[in-house]
């Protein structure tokens, strides 16, 4: 009997399979899972620590033609031949372990910046909140909500994703689409709009009545379309 999928966990946002394989739904990406992103830049720095360090060039001389190497601790040594090799290609090759070397170093820095930003954003939270006898923030005693509190956005919006995702749970797409996916979820009316804002005709909306996504998506899944009228289906 196949087991049953895990539930969400912070690498895993829509829950892991029985093989213990975070699971990825339809319409999503996989850089959206923590645990697929860190795979992969994991191997890029492995790559990026195997070859050799240094500074790449193509050989200036007669006696090495159609070689790169690299300077490294005052040493030169040859990292391979190339031949016939265009020269935005080879540029390519000469800058690669320097850019990836950079660029890996700028997300480490950039995760560094947002944990700090999560971590002052907790923070601030904690200090402004709704005082129980009145409504004003009980940090700075203005209006609820404060400005601080509006700026950084209502911290149930998260919440409740993630409730939506335990009630729709992977491979349902539901809330990174509005078109639920669930096996036997009942069959809402469809939105059945054709026309665009700029008069192309597309096949009725596949979508449920009332979506809430902006653009319309027709019936072959090959189109989405603003629609023109935004009052109901179009006659």
């Amino acid at each position: 009997m196949t087991s049953k999928p895990t539930t969400p966990d912070a690498l895993a946002p829509w829950g892991r399979d029985e093989d213990g394989r975070p699971m990825l739904p339809m319409g999503a990406h996989w850089t959206d899972v923590p645990e697929l992103l860190e795979q992969h830049l994991a191997g890029i720095q492995a790559r990026v620590d195997q070859a050799q360090p240094g500074t790449w060039f193509a050989s200036p001389t007669a006696a090495a033609p159609d070689a790169v190497c690299t300077r490294h601790d005052g040493y030169t040594r040859t990292v391979g031949q190339f031949t016939n090799m265009l020269p935005g290609d080879l540029e390519l090759t000469l800058h690669a372990r320097s850019d990836l070397s950079w660029s890996l170093d700028l997300i480490a820095k950039l995760r560094t910046r947002v944990a700090e930003l999560e971590s002052a954003t907790g923070t601030a939270r904690a200090m402004h909140r709704k005082h129980p006898d009145s409504e004003h923030c009980q940090y700075d005693d203005m209006t609820w909500p404060c400005p601080t509190v509006t700026a950084l956005g209502d911290p149930s919006e998260a919440a409740e994703l993630d409730a939506m995702r335990a009630d729709h749970p992977a491979p349902c797409r539901v809330p990174d689409s509005p078109d639920c996916t669930c096996p036997g979820e009942p069959t809402l009316p469809q939105c059945g709009k054709t026309v665009a804002t700029n008069g192309n005709i597309y096949a009725p909306c596949a979508r449920h009545a009332g979506h809430s996504a902006a653009y319309c998506r027709d019936s072959a899944h090959n189109h989405y379309f603003l629609a023109a009228d935004t009052s109901g289906p179009t006659p």
